[in-house]
């Protein structure tokens, strides 16, 4: 039985009056270098693997467990980074990690055989890995209720600007540097991991682990210090907050184990089994792409030029929630995302060859959706974990869909290579999957604090509790 700590700073309850100001942006920026890099790793391999699979002479299996590295860098780096998160900190562990990143993306530049290539992919899957666990417990922590979903959506559009910075430097690097354009695309990365570093040390630690630790003066004084800088920013006094509720959370004490427990494990199946058949719906259309066209008859050059206007549909998805997130609930807002991600993708295995305006329209639809899920999927999972596992549950549900994920590339990219309407099919099934998933077993989340979601409160003056 964990042990519970009462919230008699009001944690909760100071966070979610605090107004939006440009304070955020810091705090969004940070959280945002991390779906950045995710979605610009698996790009660049997506636009580089054809020209990879020829420098290195490799066969269809080979190729795909070359993509396969990353994912299973990822499946121990979001397990074993999230347990940390959770017992050391937030803040130390997402500064670790974007470093981890940097010098996996610079190695990678570096190799020189396949054994190298395949080192240097695990270690910046590890990276990537342990850091989205964490930056979603960070930034769901550090979010106003109100803003919460605002917030994810702003971070994810800077995550989607990797999109035309993969499309455009891939389709120039490599266009003009046929053998090795793809390693200065990998070097790109890592200068920029590089440069987004600083921005990090600069971010506070969360209040919220603070409490979890049972750490209440830096719980305090961590909130004291974000109160400080919205207030320099908005030069009015800060909004009043109830005291009507205390919450009672639970200490962190045992991250594994308290996963399975009778009131966590509902979380830990259900956001378990998403981040299974999400990864196999999204980074089997996204990491397979250029291929599949190529297997439908485009040439190397048109089928990267195709998936980067494709990739430009990924825009809208963050903008869209963005927008809707906080005023409608994120399990409905799931399932339909899941369902035309399913719809557009199955249209496009039925598509005939060299159907190109067909392809991009396609490809542009089925970004929108597969980016607004991914972004909502990352508020939606740490908001059903309690504070002492948030980045742990995150940790475990996203490294199994990692380490699951390498079946799935190699159903997609050995089982079911050169063809294509079985290889989309296979991805968008995947999402029907999700939609099941979400629609029958996903909770109501929006516009409800964290607390309220996952520990028990106590209602003061009443004498009485109840649990959420």
């Amino acid at each position: 039985m964990a042990v519970q700590v009462k919230d008699d700073l009001y944690i909760s309850q100071r966070i979610d009056r605090l107004p939006f100001t440009n304070y955020y942006l810091l705090l969004i920026i940070a959280a945002g270098a991390g779906f950045f890099f995710d979605i610009f790793d698996i790009d660049t391999m997506s636009v580089s693997a054809a020209v990879i699979s020829k420098t290195f002479h490799m066969v269809p299996l080979i190729t795909t467990l070359t993509i396969a590295m990353a994912f299973i860098g990822m499946f121990f780096g979001s397990i074993l980074s999230g347990r940390l998160a959770d017992k050391y900190g937030r803040k130390r562990l997402f500064i670790i990690t974007l470093l981890v990143i940097a010098f996996g993306s610079f190695l990678t530049f570096l190799s020189t055989t396949v054994a190298e290539l395949w080192l240097f992919r695990f270690i910046t899957g590890f990276g990537i890995g342990g850091d989205l666990p964490v930056i979603w417990a960070y930034l769901g922590e550090l979010s106003p209720s109100k803003f919460r979903g605002k917030f994810f959506g702003y971070a994810m559009i800077i995550g989607v600007l990797s999109l035309p910075v993969v499309g455009l430097s891939g389709t120039a690097l490599i266009s003009a540097f046929p053998i090795n354009g793809w390693r200065y695309v990998f070097l790109l990365g890592a200068l920029i991991a590089f440069i987004v570093w600083p921005l990090r040390a600069l971010a506070p630690e969360s209040p919220r682990w603070y409490l979890s630790r049972n750490r209440r003066k830096d719980a305090d004084a961590a909130m004291t210090g974000i109160e400080e800088a919205v207030h320099r920013r908005t030069h009015r006094p800060l909004p009043s907050y109830s005291k009507d509720v205390k919450y009672s959370i639970g200490e962190y004490k045992a991250p594994l184990s308290e996963l399975f427990r009778k009131d966590v494990i509902g979380s830990t199946i259900v956001a378990s089994l998403l981040w299974i058949f999400q990864t196999w719906g999204f980074y089997g259309f996204t990491a397979f792409l250029p291929l599949i066209l190529i297997a439908k008859g485009y040439s190397l050059v048109h089928a990267i030029f195709f998936t980067a206007i494709g990739w430009a549909g990924g825009f809208l998805g963050p903008v869209l929630v963005s927008v809707i997130s906080d005023k409608y609930q994120r399990k409905y807002l799931l399932s339909t995302y899941a369902f035309f991600a399913a719809l557009f993708i199955f249209l496009m295995g039925l598509t005939p060859p060299n159907s190109a305006v067909e392809v991009v329209l396609l490809a542009f639809l089925v970004n929108i959706f597969i980016q607004a899920w991914a972004a909502t999927l990352y508020i939606y999972v740490p908001e059903i974990f309690p504070a002492r596992v948030r980045a742990s549950g995150g940790g475990l549900a996203n490294g199994l869909g990692r380490g699951f994920n390498v079946v799935g590339l190699l159903v997609i990219g050995v089982a079911l290579a050169g063809i294509p309407v079985a290889q989309l099919s296979f991805t968008a099934v995947s999402w029907l999957v999700c939609l099941i998933i979400i629609a029958v077993w996903g909770i109501k989340t929006s516009r409800r604090t964290l607390e309220d979601i996952t520990e028990k409160k106590v209602i003061s003056g009443r004498g009485r509790r109840s649990s959420k």
